[in-house]
């Protein structure tokens, strides 16, 4: 009695896995359904799968983050506060040193300041220094310790109150978040499907709110903002299929700015050299002045139309670029 042979299984099951990219392989291992326009969904959910998420975006439009803006002037406050605790501290030392003669020479000189810090009582074996030359010099010696640890202090944060203004300084100059990109971020963020049902959250905890609306005025984007004209906004909404990006494992959801503005570039260029050149063979071949009149008149509507719905030129810029083509 013959047994079926397990060869035809077997081929199958190899068809199978070298008919696949080496990701979707990967999750086939997890028992994770794989969707090749959406590579991030091989990572394991949370933390890594939204991380892949941002990482795959070759425009970085998605390195939106919160600022903490709140928390960041209430730290910025605590420190103007206790700098200025330290401000008073060091006010009443120098009108002690004022006062007192004995303390007046630190206050002139750094050398003497150390000198008076530094002095040990137990170790000061001269023979004319009496018993109240040696309280004297304590009494400085203390005095001058409390003034080098209050310079420290104020030093350590003076720096960090300074650093902190820098670098609130730099964030405040972070662009918001396109209102497609959040929208499409948050949805992933959210964790829907391409049928738009919600499933859960990408990342549980506090950090849930991190894309809500409450948090809307907080957030930023790392990226450089792409030029949003009229045209570019037309390619990445409705032509958005067009200028998907590609990766080894496929097409994916993103919009490459990059490749839209090399489009909107190219499409700028040939509109700006057809205005001229077909201006230039109209007047070759038209021979009618009325009808002449008629073409210049409407090469240069369509022209001055094209600047003001097309590009983010302004109402000045549009005069201005007009009557040079009107002269040219």
């Amino acid at each position: 009695m013959s047994s079926m042979s397990p060869i035809p299984s077997l081929k199958r099951e190899t068809d199978l896995f070298t008919s696949r990219s080496p990701a979707e392989i990967e999750a086939l291992k997890y028992d994770r359904p794989y969707d090749r326009t959406r590579p991030w969904e091989r990572y394991a959910m949370g933390y890594p799968r939204f991380a892949a998420f941002i990482a795959n975006d070759e425009d970085k439009s998605t390195t939106i983050y919160r600022r903490f803006e709140r928390l960041s002037a209430r730290n910025i406050l605590y420190l103007e506060s206790e700098l200025t605790e330290l401000e008073a501290k060091q006010d009443e030392l120098d009108e002690e040193s004022r006062r007192d003669e004995d303390l007046a020479s630190s206050a002139q000189s750094w050398e003497e300041l150390h000198s008076q810090a530094n002095y040990n009582k137990t170790e000061d074996f001269s023979v004319d220094s009496s018993i109240e030359e040696r309280a004297r010099k304590g009494r400085l010696a203390t005095a001058a310790q409390d003034r080098l640890e209050l310079a420290r202090r104020i030093r350590s944060t003076l720096k960090e109150y300074h650093k902190a203004l820098k670098l609130e300084s730099d964030i405040l100059t972070l662009s918001v978040p396109n209102k497609r990109t959040l929208k499409g971020v948050r949805r992933v963020f959210k964790n829907y499907d391409r049928q738009g049902k919600y499933r859960s959250e990408m990342i549980a905890g506090k950090m849930e709110t991190h894309l809500d609306e409450e948090n809307k005025g907080d957030l930023c984007v790392l990226a450089a903002p792409a030029e949003q004209d009229r045209l570019t906004r037309l390619l990445e909404g409705r032509f958005a299929f067009i200028f998907r990006t590609k990766t080894a494992e496929g097409v994916t959801g993103f919009v490459s700015h990059r490749r839209v503005a090399i489009a909107v570039s190219a499409f700028s260029t040939i509109s700006a050299a057809a205005f001229l050149i077909g201006a230039i063979i109209g007047l070759y071949y038209v021979t009618s002045p009325t009808a002449k009149l008629g073409m210049l008149s409407g090469l240069t509507v369509a022209f001055a139309g094209s600047l003001g719905l097309l590009t983010n030129a302004r109402r000045q810029d549009v005069f201005a670029a007009t009557a040079a083509y009107e002269f040219l």
